[in-house]
């Protein structure tokens, strides 16, 4: 059984040098925000402790003049699990997060996985863009205002961290999965979003 856990930054590290940046250095894997104490990480595992997929949510706010101040960042899920609902279960978990600490979410995706973030109730702001090396981008950005989401996983939190924070004080939710959530519903992309780490969109 899959289980979705708080982790460090150094955990996520290898998973998206895999599936995100192949052949560069470590370098290109770590973000500048990774170890800020407002950032979390998160990391779906098996029963006997395999990476199966990472998200990260830090504290950037955007650069081209939008009000979002937390980013999603190293989305990465291994080929043979895309299209069990990996992606979804992380993105639910930063979105969480987001809900309980205000402030916006935004992230840069590939075109081809727009769909995937409109249906969960983000929205997409501005032009194309190309990113070096990465190809077609949009810039897409969730309030998550009125919303209920699920409560963050307290298994793997780190004792007296944010993470321990951020799981107490969800668990008190009555949360609630939002319409158009279910693995069913979502439209069929092919893959899970993998490409949310690269440079910043255009500036306004």
């Amino acid at each position: 059984m899959d289980e979705l856990l708080l982790v460090r930054a150094s955990d996520c590290r290898p998973l998206r040098a895999a599936i995100l940046r192949p052949g560069q250095p470590p370098e290109a894997s770590t973000y500048v925000t990774d170890d800020d104490g407002q950032a979390l990480h998160f990391a779906v595992k098996t029963a006997k402790g395999a990476v199966q997929g990472v998200a990260s949510v830090l504290p950037e706010a955007r650069t081209d003049g939008g009000p979002q101040t937390w980013r999603l960042r190293g989305m990465a899920v291994i080929p043979e699990r895309r299209g069990d609902g990996l992606g979804r279960m992380l993105l639910q978990a930063v979105q969480a997060v987001v809900q309980q600490r205000g402030g916006g979410l935004w992230c840069t995706a590939r075109t081809p996985v727009e769909g995937f973030y409109l249906a969960h109730g983000f929205r997409r702001e501005g032009d194309v863009f190309d990113l070096p090396g990465g190809g077609p981008h949009v810039v897409m950005t969730w309030e998550g205002v009125g919303k209920r989401m699920k409560p963050v996983p307290r298994r793997g939190a780190h004792s007296g961290s944010p993470e321990g924070e951020f799981a107490d004080a969800l668990e008190d939710d009555d949360a609630a999965e939002s319409p158009g959530e279910d693995d069913d519903e979502l439209p069929d992309l092919g893959a899970d979003p993998t490409d949310l780490d690269l440079d910043e969109p255009p500036k306004r």
